[in-house]
């Protein structure tokens, strides 16, 4: 699967107005990771802040009963899954299974608060850019 990086990431919507050079920083620093038709990405209480935007195919997020899973939503490019830890540091609320075969931009918190040079004061890390609006944050 290739994939136009810079493309991709241009049409999910939480990235909506990030200045460019930080859009660099995710695409130079996060790792393209091709999943499967159902290999599963992450599982509920993983402990991980690492952030997926989903380039191409489609994810399953589900919880799971005493006996089954239960879907919550179906994700695909364009979405981001992995917020919730990385705000909050705790362990995932979900898993993820891939329904077909996918590619993600896996992002860990390096590339999320560390600048890969340094910035300007006053000028946001990628965490604070990416995720000012998210309900969690405020």
């Amino acid at each position: 699967m290739t994939l136009d990086l810079r493309a991709a990431l241009c049409q999910t919507p939480l990235l909506d107005g990030v200045p460019s050079d930080l859009l660099d920083r995710l695409i130079d620093q996060g790792t393209v990771r091709q999943v499967r038709a159902g290999e599963q990405l992450f599982a509920a209480s993983d402990m991980s802040n690492t952030v997926f935007f989903i380039l191409a195919g489609s994810l399953r997020i589900y919880s799971r009963d005493e006996t089954s899973p239960v879907p919550l939503a179906d994700l695909g490019a364009g979405d981001v899954v992995g917020e919730l830890a990385a705000i909050d540091g705790g362990g995932r609320t979900g898993s993820a299974t891939a329904l077909q075969e996918s590619a993600v931009l896996v992002c860990p918190p390096r590339c999320l608060h560390r600048p890969a040079k340094p910035r300007p004061a006053g000028s946001p890390s990628v965490v604070a850019a990416v995720f000012a609006d998210h309900p969690r944050c405020r």
